[in-house]
């Protein structure tokens, strides 16, 4: 499969005399639903390398989809810092994606990015906005997403605590990435270079970066116990007169469903052994929301 997919990268980038190795990407970590791997093709005249994701599933083609998908869109808008579509395809019912490959230097800490992170964030909202979306809507998603959570944990009046911060207007709506932390960072001499589009989606507001300050929080506990902190984190995303605490609530309630049915598709497809695993992460959104639950009824 590897040198069929050499072959249609060597095609579409007509290349000649090519020859290739796949080097096994140390990105890949048990659970996923993607084998990756970086295809180095060769030729007289040089080297280019690519990013290669295939799927293990059939029925988990549609993370690989939404990827490609993804990128061609962001490709067309021009947006900067992600990686080019060069091939979304399948071989023998698999389907592969393959990617350009962003060179430099993977973070391993949310607050070394955090303003890179932020200035990426504005750049690509400002290219996709898609208009507004109500406090009530979302209000509504956080009931739905409490419910399915309810099946493991118990989250108590995490709805009730929205509506006591819930802003009066609506919320502007964009393109978000969806899984924006800095294990999908890599740091570049441009700025940042931002992978991994899978669970990306349109027309939610922008929770990318409370996404960021959620997982920030593990190292720096001390971003989420100031409302100004807070505040001065999110301006640029938020109006005036709303609440972060009420968007931070919404968002981990969302992150922690995100994950966790990602965690049942893997498990159904049995590429999971146990499903009180669900997720590690998930289950850290769980903490925070229940800590600041807490902070929240006595301010």
């Amino acid at each position: 499969m590897i040198r069929y997919i050499a072959s249609e990268v060597a095609e579409k980038m007509s290349l000649r005399e090519w020859k290739y190795e796949a080097i096994i990407s140390k990105f890949s970590m048990f659970g996923e639903p993607t084998h990756k791997l970086i295809l180095r093709v060769k030729t007289p005249k040089g080297c280019s390398e690519f990013f290669v994701k295939i799927c293990k599933d059939p029925n988990l083609s549609k993370y690989l989809t939404n990827e490609a998908k993804t990128l061609q869109y962001l490709n067309a808008l021009g947006v900067q810092g992600v990686p080019n579509l060069i091939l979304g395809n399948s071989y023998y019912g698999k389907e592969f994606v393959v990617e350009s490959f962003i060179y430099g230097k993977k973070m391993k800490h949310h607050l070394d990015i955090m303003d890179r992170a932020r200035h990426w964030l504005s750049s690509l909202y400002s290219q996709t906005r898609k208009g507004s979306i109500s406090c009530d809507d979302l209000l509504d998603k956080a009931s739905e997403h409490v419910s399915y959570l309810s099946k493991w944990f118990d989250l108590g009046e995490t709805v009730s605590l929205m509506e006591k911060y819930m802003p009066t207007e609506s919320l502007p709506s964009v393109f978000t990435h969806g899984d924006f932390w800095s294990d999908n960072m890599i740091l570049t001499k441009e700025g940042i270079g931002v992978v991994d589009f899978s669970l990306s989606a349109d027309n939610q507001p922008p929770l990318d970066i409370f996404t960021l300050i959620s997982y920030s929080s593990l190292e720096d506990p001390g971003i989420l116990s100031s409302a100004k902190r807070l505040r001065d984190l999110t301006k640029d995303f938020l109006p005036s007169d709303v609440d972060p605490y009420f968007l931070l609530i919404y968002n981990t309630v969302r992150r922690a469903a995100q994950l966790t049915r990602l965690m049942e598709d893997l498990y159904d497809n049995l590429l999971l052994l146990d499903i009180r695993e669900i997720s590690k992460l998930a289950l850290y959104q769980i903490g925070l929301l229940k800590n600041l639950s807490l902070k929240l009824e006595t301010r």
